[in-house]
């Protein structure tokens, strides 16, 4: 023998019962212990079991994900670090949106650049045809407002003239944030054409009047970038009263 019984005695003391919280099933667990257990094999291997891996679709390393989570995960840990979330100002209306790093790096993919608009916004441009209707404020003053084709207000215009007598035209958000002047010449053959300026100074679009094969005027608009183009014409609604439209 190389314990008495007293120390056996104490030996078995130390000896307790827990339960497997996953099955219920008994365990052995020792005051000596740092940890109870808490599983029993059976569970634990269960548990492995639900763990897998796959290939980061950016840089195919691997990815090490649970079976039991509602969203497989597409980026690693470490891509996902290079694109932290971004927090933004809505160029349109001004508010607060951010960027996550999931986003930024579907922007990269697809060669785009981030966004300059809330998801609000965004969502408002989608409805086309625009509306621009000739209205009046609260001062009885005439201001021209455009609406997308769900009846949602875009953008409110004023009017004046600058030192040189050229037109301009100031647009505002729905929500009465700055956001572009649009200055208008005419050439020696009356010919119109309009610049847009945003309000931090970059051009955001040209446009000029054409006429159609059916010699109806209309206005060609393009972005700064020459990807975008829009057409404008002067429609005329069921009481009679003219608007443009915008597509």
């Amino acid at each position: 023998p190389d314990l008495c019984k007293n120390c056996k005695q104490k030996r078995a003391a130390k000896w307790y019962t827990v339960r497997c919280k996953d099955c219920g099933c008994e365990l052995k667990a020792n005051t000596d212990w740092e940890r109870a257990p808490d599983l029993c094999n059976g569970c634990k291997q269960k548990r492995a079991d639900k763990w897998k891996s796959k290939a980061c679709q950016r840089c195919q390393g691997q990815i090490q994900y649970s079976t039991e989570w509602d969203r497989i995960p597409v980026y690693c840990k470490d891509c996902l670090s290079l694109f932290p979330k971004k927090d933004l100002n809505c160029e349109h209306c001004g508010a607060g949106f951010y960027v996550s790093s999931y986003a930024q790096i579907k922007f990269e993919e697809r060669g785009h650049t981030l966004p300059k608009r809330c998801e609000g916004c965004r969502e408002r441009f989608k409805h086309k045809p625009f509306e621009i209707r000739m209205e009046t404020d609260l001062f009885g003053k005439p201001i021209r407002r455009t609406y997308n084709s769900k009846g949602q207000l875009l953008f409110e215009t004023t009017t004046d003239t600058d030192w040189s007598g050229k037109r301009r035209s100031h647009h505002k958000s729905n929500t009465g944030k700055p956001t572009s002047t649009t200055t208008t010449e005419t050439d020696v053959f009356g010919n119109r054409s309009r610049k847009r300026v945003g309000a931090d100074g970059k051009t955001k679009s040209t446009s000029q009047d054409k006429k159609d094969v059916f010699g109806e005027t209309y206005t060609e608009s393009t972005s700064a970038d020459g990807k975008t183009k829009h057409r404008t014409t002067t429609e005329t609604d069921w009481q009679g009263k003219k608007y443009r439209k915008t597509e």
